[in-house]
């Protein structure tokens, strides 16, 4: 696999090269970015999507569920939402908060892949999201609710009032679910406010969002956990203020867990309060960028398993871009340091090189992640999981080359190969012919692999999009494949246009087959599925059907734990 690899990524740079001799004419930079890629807001539309998950998996490398996200294999990567974190702090598995993300009020999401340490801490090895939503600065509404198979009901309203420099936006939503099998129901209320001022060099949002969850976990097919309940209540509270080169935030989240198997006599409770502040300063010096930044966070944690704990971390890091000016390269590098009171400090260099012309962009990154460990992992115990207080730092040096080239105007072409090594690697273990496990440090793990994605637009009506994976994730402590990591995966989706107001999407993913042990014994099927959906939209109206697993096909999410049959609904939005 790995000489494949290597051959694949030979090839692919090859090709490159052609294209770019034979294409001399300069093109747009607008689809040239190698450190980071760019869905706006026309985008999101264009894709007709319902769920951010499906925004993100268009992206190579990237895979995404309702509550979860994954880069290169890593599930440590850091969510933003105008500045706030979504990740969740009291989740045991990198849980992301996409409840609070409303796609229509979505201005841009910018995502970076194997970097973003520097600027944004521990625990982002795999990456960083951020996510921007549109500015507060005009008096619009919508409101989209559906309904489908499985008691599945959903809705949403975000609407935005502004008068002069004051702007002020409401948002809530509604989302249920009976599920596909034993304990499988879900229920979530969600319910947020920002209010902005804008003036000439001073711009401020206050943003705070409620929301509540219970849902049942099945458990495994040969361990069933038809009791297994768990209850979430979650406030989060932002503040950032934007003042010429400075910018500084300002953050609280409380959370309650609650987990309870009477078939267990378990009930454990876990409560969360978490804030943090964070100033950064961006300059120009002469031609070089530099941007310095500081911030402290502390969490208390209390539980029924461990009583009251306190951590906090300090931080301070620099980074520089310097363009040659003799040729058209960018050189950047930066430092990082994390002062951690439940761990060892961390260092975490970066640095990298671009290189641009007109239609052609290449760049390298090196970068060092620390990535630490939940509260829930090591003390919490659950219908599944026992605690191992021991856990420690996870290291991750990433190195990246990217590529991105845009021959014709109508067809752009992104490729990345990466080499990624980690160090006390934080995985759930499951014991032999048992539902327990926990999480242990694993020694050394290697991730290895090449993203190819392309958008072609083959005429007015008709978009195809895709991309491609190739991943060996070794443990190099056993020589053996890492669990629940496929070597392959591939999405592509077809977009028509036929009508005015009508657009259909027809998409299709296949995953690769995966271990979901450590030893390599036990081995899941790959898998394909198919996806439509289609969205008529008349004034101010919109009509919209979705379906997933259009065929009815029977599988198993990497973890083993069994997906879900054919999904599918119907709804309405209005705008206003």
């Amino acid at each position: 696999m790995g000489k494949t690899l290597k051959a694949l990524a030979g090839i692919l740079i090859c090709l490159w090269g052609v294209l770019v001799i034979l294409t001399g004419e300069a093109r747009s930079q607008e689809d040239l970015e190698t450190r980071s890629v760019i869905i706006t807001s026309d985008d999101i539309a264009a894709l007709k999507a319902n769920r951010l998950a499906d925004v993100l998996n268009t992206v190579p490398g990237v895979s995404a569920s309702t509550s979860s996200v994954s880069i290169h294999g890593s599930y440590k990567v850091r969510v933003f939402l105008d500045g706030a974190l979504l990740n969740d702090p009291t989740s045991s598995h990198g849980g992301v908060d996409f409840g609070r993300v409303i796609l229509s009020s979505v201005d841009k999401i910018e995502i970076v892949t194997d970097a973003g340490s520097l600027s944004y801490g521990q625990d982002a090895s795999g990456g960083v999201i951020l996510i921007t939503t549109r500015e507060l600065d005009s008096t619009t509404g919508r409101v989209r609710a559906w309904a489908g198979n499985l008691g599945v009901f959903f809705s949403e309203v975000d609407a935005t009032v502004s008068r002069g420099a004051w702007g002020i936006g409401l948002r809530g939503g509604y989302e249920r679910s009976d599920g596909f099998k034993v304990n499988n129901d879900r229920e979530k209320h969600r319910v947020g406010m920002s209010v902005a001022w804008r003036g000439e060099e001073l711009r401020t949002v206050l943003a705070a969002d409620h929301q509540t969850e219970e849902q049942g976990f099945s458990g495994l097919p040969a361990f069933p956990t038809p009791h297994s309940r768990q209850k979430n209540r979650n406030f989060n509270m932002n503040l950032a203020v934007d003042f010429r080169s400075f910018k500084g935030s300002a953050t609280l989240f409380e959370g309650r867990s609650e987990n309870l198997d009477p078939s267990r006599n378990m009930f454990q409770t876990l409560r969360i309060t978490k804030g943090g502040t964070d100033l950064r300063y961006g300059a120009s010096l002469g031609p070089m960028g530099l941007d310095l930044g500081t911030g402290y966070e502390e969490t208390r944690a209390q539980s029924s398993d461990f009583g009251t704990r306190r951590e906090n971390i300090f931080h301070l890091f620099g980074g520089l871009k310097y363009p040659l000016p003799w040729i058209p390269v960018e050189l950047t590098f930066g430092l990082r340091a994390n002062l951690n009171s439940g761990f060892d400090d961390s260092f975490c260099p970066e640095a990298g090189l671009i290189f641009r012309t007109g239609y052609f962009e290449a760049g390298y990154r090196y970068s060092r992640a620390a990535n630490t460990p939940s509260f829930q992992q090591r003390f919490s115990r659950s219908s599944s999981t026992n605690p191992n207080p021991s856990l420690g730092i996870e290291t991750a040096d990433n190195h990246s080359l990217n590529l991105a080239i845009v021959p014709f105007d109508d067809l752009s072409l992104h490729l990345t190969a990466y080499h990624n090594t980690l160090k006390g690697r934080i995985t759930y273990v499951r014991a032999a012919n048992s539902a327990m496990g926990r999480y242990e440090n694993l020694g050394r793990a290697r991730f290895t692999g090449v993203d190819l994605g392309f958008d072609w637009a083959i005429a007015s009506w008709v978009k195809v999009k895709g991309n491609v994976s190739l991943i060996k994730a070794r443990d190099l402590d056993l020589e053996k494949d890492l669990p629940s990591q496929p070597k392959i995966r591939s999405r592509f989706e077809v977009t028509l246009r036929p009508l005015d107001g009508l657009t259909i999407v027809g998409s299709l993913d296949h995953s690769g087959p995966n271990f979901t042990d450590r030893e390599n014994t036990n081995k899941l099927a790959g898998r394909v599925l198919t996806g439509l959906r289609a969205e008529y939209n008349i004034g101010r109206y919109s009509f919209f059907i979705d379906s997933q697993n259009l065929l009815d096909c029977d599988y198993y999410y990497v973890d083993g734990l069994v997906a879900p049959p054919m999904t599918w609904f119907a709804g309405m939005g209005v705008s206003f």
